[in-house]
């Protein structure tokens, strides 16, 4: 995983449901800036709301339904194949930090991944449901970072999952 477990997202009345009224694309890219809060990153495109404690108070509302997700953001958004879509998350997560550990502009890590500028900027953004996950072990490759497949049986009952461990401060 990018950070220990990822904090628990709280749904607050009807926001999950009216975001899976969203269109998939949409809800990839709403999935990863949470997924991002949960491991204690802010996505670019996150603004902070600021309230006067007045307004704060205002906007209180008692007898709010908030329902607990279930740990994988993309499942609560309803997104088919949404572990898949987790552990993209994960490896765009690791891109994303190892760019910015190194200094790159995105037009100098574009030229290093073998990607358009644009590209870079969309995959950052978290528009990532149209790479596969090799592609992305391959653009980690491409930035220097070796990969290796551990394949182990399970400990439970459960069917087996996939996660990411990283060894290095990326």
């Amino acid at each position: 995983m990018v950070a220990d477990a990822p904090r628990p997202v709280e749904w607050i009345g009807s926001t999950r449901a009216d975001l899976r009224s969203f269109p998939e694309a949409v809800r990839g890219v709403v999935g990863y800036a949470l997924y991002q809060a949960q491991i204690g990153l802010r996505h670019g495109d996150v603004k902070s709301l600021r309230a006067s404690a007045a307004e704060g108070r205002s906007m209180a509302i008692d007898n709010v339904k908030i329902e607990r997700g279930s740990g994988n953001v993309f499942a609560d958004l309803g997104l088919p194949d949404a572990d898949a879509h987790l552990l993209k998350a994960e490896l765009v997560t690791r891109i994303d930090k190892i760019i910015l550990q190194r200094g790159l502009k995105q037009v100098e890590a574009a030229k290093l991944l073998g990607l358009s500028q644009p590209d870079v900027s969309r995959l950052l953004r978290g528009n990532f449901s149209e790479y596969s996950m090799e592609r992305l072990l391959r653009l980690l490759m491409a930035l220097g970072r070796d990969v290796d497949i551990v394949i182990r049986e399970s400990h439970s009952e459960r069917p087996g999952r996939l996660t990411v461990e990283a060894l290095d401060s990326a």
